[in-house]
């Protein structure tokens, strides 16, 4: 049988409060199951602006920033949901600024997690080269 965990997942991730709309929303680091589905769609939504013709000699051309914004407004409600936890709808009528603003929130609450998780495999990276190294 498998050992669960006792953690107090509230504090071990930590919240930003970030207003969108006149609303304080709490937003905090994805885990890895959210990481994962974010990043999957993410390959999805790629996919598709690169199969109605975007790359990056083009995207500022009229006709792909059409294609851009169709296909990347179409899917960002549901990438801020699955990476806020928040409702797609709700954040589907959310004005265009309002939802930049929640997206930049979530990059840069994720980009705070991802340098904390950096120095913790640079401490154990080290930790394990010493552990590997002979003892005289």
């Amino acid at each position: 049988m498998k050992k669960t965990l006792k953690v107090d997942w509230d504090t071990l991730f930590t919240i930003k409060e970030v207003e969108i709309a006149g609303v304080q929303l709490q937003i905090t680091p994805m885990s890895l199951l959210q990481l994962a589905s974010v990043m999957s769609k993410v390959k999805g939504l790629v996919k598709k602006l690169v199969d109605g013709g975007a790359s990056w000699e083009n995207f500022r051309t009229p006709e792909q920033v059409i294609n851009i914004m169709t296909t990347s407004f179409g899917e960002l409600p549901e990438l801020l949901s699955d990476a806020t936890g928040y409702e797609a709808e709700e954040i589907a009528r959310l004005p265009l600024e309002e939802n930049i603003k929640l997206l930049e929130a979530v990059i840069d609450v994720n980009i705070s997690s991802r340098e904390s998780l950096e120095k913790n495999f640079a401490s154990l990276a080290e930790k394990l080269g010493k552990l590997a190294t002979p003892v005289q």
